[in-house]
């Protein structure tokens, strides 16, 4: 995983939020989940990571 995330705790709650190192946020209950998300998260980066391996060259 490139850049930094962060958890942090959402003062006057039980909850904590995962900052991914592209900016997006995720609330959860527990360390497990929000870690869980953060180690998940790179799906949706756009281009930096490919939806499905592109074979390049290859013969149909």
């Amino acid at each position: 995983m490139a850049g930094v995330v962060r958890v942090v705790w959402v003062p006057g709650s039980d909850r904590l939020r995962g900052v991914c190192h592209c900016g997006a946020e995720h609330l959860a209950e527990g360390p497990v989940q929000v870690w869980e998300w953060l180690l998940a998260h790179p799906v949706g980066h756009g281009d930096e990571v490919p939806a499905a391996p592109e074979l390049v060259g290859a013969r149909a």
